[in-house]
């Protein structure tokens, strides 16, 4: 289901789902604080994979977070951030994360 207003702030989808307004809200795993901030318990807070679709295919959304390297930065610095990115989205780091 849509919100009346489609082009919500997404503070305002935040607040909808608080408040109750909304029963279902995708969000990125930094959101849950602003959940948490917002008045709801750890508890209120049911996590689940998405819906199958129609065509019965699940789906979903992996590592949402986007890095970028500099292709102006020195080659030293670029192999860093790359050795930096990789440890970051490896399955342990994630785990504990």
């Amino acid at each position: 289901m849509i919100q009346k207003n489609i082009l919500q702030s997404r503070n305002d989808l935040i607040n909808n789902f608080i408040s109750d307004r909304c029963a279902m809200y995708k969000f990125y795993p930094q959101e849950l604080i602003a959940l948490i901030n917002g008045g709801l318990t750890v508890s209120q807070i049911g996590l689940a994979p998405l819906p199958v679709g129609p065509t019965g295919e699940p789906v979903s959304q992996m590592a949402p977070r986007v890095y970028a390297i500099n292709a102006t930065a020195s080659k030293e610095k670029q192999k860093a951030a790359f050795e930096y990115i990789k440890y970051m989205i490896r399955k342990e780091t994630r785990i504990k994360e």
